[in-house]
């Protein structure tokens, strides 16, 4: 097995605790992307050498997801502006799963409202404390939207 792709929908949009799969030899991460954007009509079309756009592409609709490659013993984080207490309690439930990986890094959407800005993440612990802001943001947006 090459990998695995997975994604944890922002379950504003998409009820769903998460999507799955493993990526095998001769198959490429942004197939899993693909799929999931086919699932529940995205409406994307990614190509074969898009896994990086796809994976950013993804997490800027606001759906946490990752990546692993197993040869390289790679996980790549992709973490949408905010998060929502389902996305972070996958995290917090499985961060001890990943700490077996040997370069862990993210890609993070800026907090602000620049929505193209987006930063690379090194580290677990760096991980989870900016996850965590990023859920501190999503309350703040969530008590902001009914207050209107």
């Amino acid at each position: 097995m090459r990998g695995k792709v997975v994604i944890i929908p922002d379950e504003r949009q998409i009820l769903a605790d998460s999507f799955e799969r493993d990526v095998y030899y001769g198959e490429d991460h942004v197939e899993v992307y693909q799929e999931f954007s086919d699932k529940y009509r995205l409406g994307y079309s990614f190509l074969k050498d898009d896994s990086q756009h796809a994976s950013l592409e993804i997490a800027r609709l606001g759906h946490f997801s990752y990546k692993t490659e197993n040869d390289a013993g790679i996980i790549i984080f992709y973490l949408p502006k905010e998060i929502t207490d389902q996305q972070l309690n996958y995290f917090e439930t499985h961060q001890y799963d990943f700490f077996s990986w040997n370069m862990v890094g993210a890609y993070s959407f800026s907090e602000d409202n620049d929505e193209k800005e987006v930063v690379s993440l090194k580290g677990l612990s760096t991980i989870l404390q900016t996850m965590r802001v990023k859920n501190q943001l999503f309350h703040s947006n969530q008590v902001n939207l009914k207050g209107r």
